[in-house]
């Protein structure tokens, strides 16, 4: 898939390591391809792939309180060989509520076998749900962390169709492991201050 490029978990720690940038106000450009996006707001900040943008609308039916979204610069659906593929949606999405309703927050996810991982230093309830309906798959993977008064859910919403609704032949299932490696990097990265 274009964009998305397999590399070794230590040179992808080095690079994000290596990245110096420019501000401009809420975004960072960054030498190693990634840029540094800053919600001066509520008070984080997160590295972001190139093949990434923020996008305009609300994204509350990823994330409650739902303050930035991102989503590729490129047809998820297609190939670099020009290949379709069953990914019709991919965003990454981030809310920020008030501590008192991380409880809320546990309660709707506690059916969804939530597990506790710290990455890059945070920790974070992470919890993964997929719902279906008429041959569509709608995935979130979910991390949240409550620091300084305020929760952080980062989310990566994925909607993809089944394969079998397609003529045979006619699509390729899309490549996950690269998302799940930049998305992981993104988590890796966030940081509040």
């Amino acid at each position: 898939m274009r964009g998305f490029r397999r590399t070794a978990p230590m040179v992808a720690v080095a690079l994000l390591i290596a990245c110096i940038g420019t501000s401009f106000g809420g975004v960072r450009a960054a030498s190693c391809g990634w840029f540094e996006y800053r919600d001066p707001v509520h008070g984080f900040r997160i590295c972001v792939p190139a093949d990434l943008t923020v996008l305009e609308g609300d994204g509350s039916l990823v994330v409650q309180a739902a303050v930035v979204r991102f989503g590729p610069t490129f047809d998820g659906s297609i190939r670099a060989d020009g290949t379709r593929t069953n990914l019709l949606d991919l965003q990454v999405v981030i809310g920020v509520t008030d501590r008192c309703s991380t409880d809320l927050w546990t309660d709707r996810h506690s059916s969804l076998r939530a597990q506790t991982r710290i990455v890059g230093g945070t920790e974070f309830i992470v919890c993964r749900s997929v719902e279906g309906a008429v041959g569509n798959r709608y995935e979130t993977l979910s991390y949240v962390t409550a620091t300084d008064g305020r929760q952080f859910e980062i989310a990566l919403f994925l909607h993809y169709a089944d394969p079998g609704c397609y003529a045979p032949g006619t699509i390729a299932l899309f490549d996950r492991e690269p998302i799940d490696e930049w998305f992981e990097r993104m988590v890796c990265s966030f940081s509040v201050f």
